[in-house]
């Protein structure tokens, strides 16, 4: 079980956010596209790091959010306080505990979030960012 004590609070805002992105799209379960959304609306220091590896263009968002148009919808509303993590999701969130622990963070930041979506081996988002020369 993901213990979310770990994550900073800006990631558990991040997280928060993809979660109200993912009930308003009514879709079922927390993608890794509903994070890297929340990123880019996000107007925190996330928008730096984006900012730097060139993903706030206008194409790379128009692709995430294709994405999550296309994913399973349900039919009734969705809580957003209750978190339904897809296979991806949880796994990419395993991957930042990982990457924090190897850097010695004590919590899980944004960085290593982002940092473990370029490593979710054959999932969309990594291609998505390989798409756009980020790995």
């Amino acid at each position: 079980m993901l213990d979310f004590d770990k994550f900073t609070n800006y990631s558990q805002e991040i997280i928060s956010s993809a979660s109200n992105l993912m009930a308003s799209h009514k879709n079922s379960q927390m993608e890794p596209e509903h994070i890297m959304l929340a990123m880019i609306k996000d107007n925190g220091i996330i928008k730096d790091y984006l900012t730097e590896l060139r993903l706030l263009n206008q194409n790379f968002v128009n692709k995430i959010v294709s994405r999550i148009e296309n994913f399973p919808k349900v039919s009734t509303p969705v809580n957003p306080q209750g978190l339904y993590l897809s296979n991806d999701t949880r796994r990419l969130l395993e991957i930042a505990i990982e990457e924090a622990e190897k850097i010695k963070d004590d919590f899980v930041g944004i960085e290593s979030i982002l940092l473990g979506m370029t490593k979710l081996d054959n999932s969309s988002i990594k291609a998505l960012l390989n798409d756009v020369n980020v790995n």
